[in-house]
């Protein structure tokens, strides 16, 4: 790739994550010398560290993904059998806590609604807690606090454990965490953040409380905060379904917070799937008047919610230029997908 092919997102997806993984998993003056060498031998060789480095978090990444997810799940389901058991009771909400050497992890719901998720575990690595949360938050659209030790050696009742939290629209996560520490004072150590992304400290007896505690503010708020809204900006026409205008749409550089991306939806035959690495779902489709297939690609995808009978979905997507062995070639990336028809 030559700089004039360079665009934000490559910075942002492709550069930043191997220069944040020093300071994740190793020291940060790793990616802040390689940024600054003059000397080219220098250069590759910490950029090859860096690489590893990155290597490295996705992997810690991917398997306390993993273990979030199962959390979560279980959780979900044990909730489930307490609300089938007890659907007689006033409506109070259920608190399921399981505690074991392993693992501490708090999760609270209502009898309808499930308001945020808040876990921790003993042997989770705080360089990558806060990737962990925002990947919670965006795959169950609610507020996440994933915490770690501070120091995996020293995991008693009295040592400290760090939080990242992530947040959805509509809660500003600081703001939340603030009002537990004015009602509670003696919880948290410390924290700090804005609207959408916050740290914290607190011991880890507090852990449970603070559950608790945060819960109690997130049950104050309208139920409609809860209920994700995707927008799009439309159907596409045949003619752009093209390389052309998703290079235009990429040119464009002007997309970020504040003025998302262009993203489209429509309804498409499937001509075929496959499921990669057990957890992306690649499909090839066909649109009306588009005379080649399309290809399409949902990354972590709930394989267990896809249906092998699809013959039509209804998909929200964006425009993407998938690049393998120098060839271009238009590819959509899929945000959300509903099944319309069975064959």
């Amino acid at each position: 790739m030559t700089p004039k092919q360079l665009h934000a997102q490559d910075f942002g997806f492709v550069l930043g994550p191997r220069i944040n993984a020093a300071g994740r998993m190793d020291n940060m003056c790793i990616g802040i010398e390689c940024l600054l060498t003059e000397d080219w031998s220098t250069a590759q060789r910490l950029a090859q560290e860096l690489e590893q480095l990155n290597r490295t978090r996705r992997h810690v990444e991917g398997e306390m993904r993993a273990q979030a997810d199962s959390i979560v799940q279980t959780l979900a389901t044990e909730t489930d059998i307490e609300v089938d058991e007890n659907t007689s009771d006033s409506g109070d909400d259920l608190i399921t806590q399981e505690v074991n050497t392993q693992f501490a992890t708090t999760h609270k719901t209502s009898h309808t609604d499930t308001r945020s998720i808040i876990l921790y575990q003993d042997d989770w690595h705080q360089g990558v807690i806060g990737i962990v949360a925002g990947r919670l938050k965006e795959s169950h659209y609610l507020p996440s606090i994933v915490f770690a030790p501070a120091d995996t050696e020293q995991t008693g009742e009295d040592d400290a454990i760090k939080g990242s939290a992530r947040s959805i629209a509509g809660v500003h996560i600081r703001d939340a965490i603030e009002q537990v520490a004015e009602r509670q004072p003696d919880l948290i150590s410390h924290f700090g953040g804005h609207a959408m992304a916050a740290g914290l400290t607190l011991k880890r007896r507090n852990f449970e409380p603070f559950v608790d505690a945060f819960n109690e503010v997130m049950a104050q708020m309208d139920d409609d905060v809860f209920a994700e809204q995707k927008f799009t900006d439309g159907p596409l026409q045949a003619g752009d379904f093209s390389l052309w205008f998703a290079e235009h749409l990429a040119d464009a550089s002007i997309w970020g917070h504040g003025f998302a991306p262009p993203i489209f939806d429509g309804v498409f035959e499937v001509l075929s799937f496959k499921i990669l690495k057990d957890k992306h779902l690649k499909l090839s489709l066909r649109y009306p008047d588009v005379q080649y297939p399309i290809e399409a690609i949902c990354f972590n995808f709930d394989n267990d919610a896809w249906d092998y009978r699809a013959k039509k979905v209804h998909l929200l997507f964006q425009l993407d230029i998938n690049e393998w062995n120098g060839k271009q070639s238009l590819q959509l990336m899929v945000k959300d997908l509903a099944v319309v028809e069975q064959g």
